[in-house]
């Protein structure tokens, strides 16, 4: 995996200068989003979250999910009053398996999202997230900003507008996906957030 250690070496760099240097944005960052950006695509996670849940949740932050994160591809109109809209490459499609036609796709224990964006439309509210590497480049979106950011917020807002009004989905709007839905991503059962470093225990 000679690319791989082509980024742990750079990453090496960047955590003893503490910053982002010009040979790491040259090559080793545009290598790292032309492999994260192709093939983005939206899968939601409909959610009913109070006030105090939501209030851990600003937009830049790094949050790391202890647990598995189920989430599907059919995005239609919502009956909460919440919705992750997860941009990813990189979800484990669970198609077939799927015996209940949700879309059904997930993240793995441990998985990092950056919040991009909040956004309140028509009484609903939405947090989009961008799923991270799985290596320790992760640690790079702490600092990084692109010239992609407001182009993924755009559009995951423009598919809030589209979308949550409809209909629902029948298969999403069940007692068993939502309750597989119900846990908040990132946070403790008191609203604290998650520690984003890696914690072995956390996921035993």
């Amino acid at each position: 995996m000679p690319q791989i250690k082509k980024y742990l070496k750079a990453f090496e760099i960047y955590k003893e200068d503490n910053r982002l240097t010009v040979e790491l944005t040259k090559e080793i960052i545009e290598d790292l989003l032309n492999e994260l950006f192709p093939g983005l695509s939206i899968y939601v996670r409909d959610i009913n979250l109070t006030t105090e849940e939501m209030a851990p949740y600003k937009a830049g932050q790094i949050i790391r999910v202890p647990f598995f994160t189920d989430a599907s591809w059919r995005v239609g109109g919502m009956v909460t009053t919440h919705r992750y809209a997860i941009l990813s490459n990189h979800f484990r499609d669970l198609g077939s398996i799927d015996d209940e036609n949700w879309g059904w796709v997930i993240a793995g224990r441990g998985a990092r999202f950056k919040v991009m964006d909040i956004y309140e439309f028509a009484g609903k509210t939405q947090i989009t997230l961008l799923h991270l590497p799985d290596d320790v480049r992760w640690e790079i979106f702490k600092v990084l900003q692109t010239n992609y950011d407001q182009k993924l917020v755009d559009m995951s807002r423009d598919c809030m507008r589209r979308k949550c009004l409809l209909d629902p989905i029948p298969e999403l709007a069940t007692e068993e996906w939502l309750e597989r839905c119900s846990l908040p991503l990132g946070t403790f059962s008191d609203n604290s957030l998650v520690p984003i470093e890696d914690n072995e225990a956390e996921l035993n």
